[in-house]
């Protein structure tokens, strides 16, 4: 009988001296685990159904409490699996390799036989959605914050460079941004577009972008690895990906939004009319740079899962995505700044 992989963990684990190992080393590590144990747990199954009728043994014999030995072999087999790589999972945050990971568990999820010997591919499964999210979010919310802080100094006469460069060129719009397609988001924000290159005027706004697209990367990178499995599941998957996402993007934005609404306010009260042109001008380039840019992207995202999800499987059935970030929420509290 094919011996159980026994070895669970890479160098790094056992010799903590040494440089922990990357996202990505360890995701290429688990994947040769993983691959190797289903494989052998495949192996093993296909010699007891070969060697042995455990299903004849079982039906002449008057014990209630008969059990099938492959399944007791597969149970203790897979506890010490789960219980050497648990930890590791928890250090992967690279989107792509999560992706091939998931790939790979769908692959084994597909080709075992029997589900009651299965329960370790249902566990990884649901830690790397996790760790699917949360790569996709991570450094967003403290990227955020620091942003938040910066705004809220500026008030208490910090240096307004990191919003707006003082040799910027002036926003010259084609003209006042149209309230009455306020309540139309994608309409609204179509009148205007501040390219990143613009946006780089306004260097806050502008490294905001640049989580926010590192992000959306993450997030197209599994987007493309779900979709292209042929299971409901891998469907399932990437909208629920696509939804918790979205969620997490609008509410951040509307953090930034707050607090440039907050600064306005300060300064309208306290009657700072040489600072009024620079907010006006940050909050038009949050909006129609920011806003727009990370909506664009995201949008081209959910294209991605729409191009190949019928209309039936998308959200609510309608054939329509309801993930998206053309929201009126993430600038309703800046337009009177505008």
């Amino acid at each position: 009988m094919a011996c159980v992989p026994t070895s669970a963990s890479p160098a790094h684990t056992r010799r903590g001296s040494e440089k922990a190992h990357s996202s990505a080393e360890i995701a290429a590590y688990l994947a040769k685990y993983i691959d190797a144990f289903f494989s052998w747990l495949a192996e093993v199954e296909l010699q007891y159904r070969t060697l042995f009728s455990i299903k004849a043994a079982l039906e002449k014999t008057d014990r209630a409490d008969s059990r099938d030995p492959f399944v007791d072999l597969a149970t203790f087999a897979s506890q010490q699996f789960l219980s050497a790589t648990q930890p590791l999972l928890g250090l992967l945050s690279d989107a792509s390799g999560i992706a091939n990971l998931q790939t790979l568990v769908s692959a084994h999820t597909q080709t075992l036989s029997r589900s009651d010997i299965g329960f370790a591919l249902s566990f990884l499964a649901e830690s790397l959605r996790e760790r699917a999210f949360a790569s996709v979010v991570q450094g967003i919310e403290g990227a955020v914050s620091d942003a938040c802080k910066t705004i809220g100094a500026l008030s208490a006469g910090s240096s307004w460079e990191r919003l707006a460069v003082a040799t910027r060129p002036l926003l010259e719009l084609p003209g006042e941004p149209s309230a009455e397609l306020a309540r139309d988001p994608s309409k609204f924000l179509d009148q205007y577009r501040i390219s990143p290159v613009g946006l780089l005027q306004y260097p806050l706004l502008a490294d905001l972008l640049h989580v926010f697209r590192n992000c959306l990367h993450a997030l197209r990178i599994l987007v493309l690895a779900a979709d292209g499995e042929s299971s409901d599941l891998g469907a399932n998957e990437v909208l629920v990906l696509l939804s918790m996402s979205s969620v997490v993007f609008e509410s951040e934005l509307v953090r930034v939004a707050e607090a440039l609404a907050l600064c306005a306010n300060s300064l309208l009260k306290a009657k700072v009319d040489d600072r009024s042109r620079v907010l006006k001008d940050a909050c038009t380039a949050f909006v129609f740079g920011l806003v727009r840019n990370v909506a664009e992207i995201f949008e081209e995202v959910t294209t991605i899962c729409d191009s190949v999800l019928d209309a039936d499987t998308r959200f609510g059935g309608n054939g329509e995505s309801s993930a998206s970030l053309y929201s009126e929420a993430i600038y309703e509290c800046v337009l009177p700044y505008l």
